[in-house]
């Protein structure tokens, strides 16, 4: 397994050899450590909903969900209305 850095802690390379990709460290890597790459650059909202994981920290930082929580809450519009949790501004 390869995990995602989003700074420049990776330690390997990844190319692709013909119908396969080609893995190699690039740095001496001892029993115990992390392989680490960097996926791609995306917000943290990105992570969190097609990977469930959210990075220490992010340079692309964005973790606004309202679209994705309305999106699976809306059949209980009405409810949440009626409970007034639906369009509750904090500030």
């Amino acid at each position: 397994m390869i995990n995602h850095t989003p700074t420049a802690s990776e330690n390997v390379t990844i190319s692709r050899q013909d119908d396969a990709l080609e893995i190699r460290a690039s740095r001496t890597l001892h029993p115990g450590d992390e392989i680490l790459f960097s996926y791609h650059s995306q917000t943290s909202r990105f992570w969190v909903c097609e990977y469930g994981f959210l990075l220490d920290e992010n340079q692309y930082d964005d973790l606004d969900l309202s679209d994705e929580i309305e999106g699976v809450v809306q059949c209980k519009k009405e409810l949440l209305e009626r409970l007034n949790y639906w369009g509750w501004e904090p500030f």
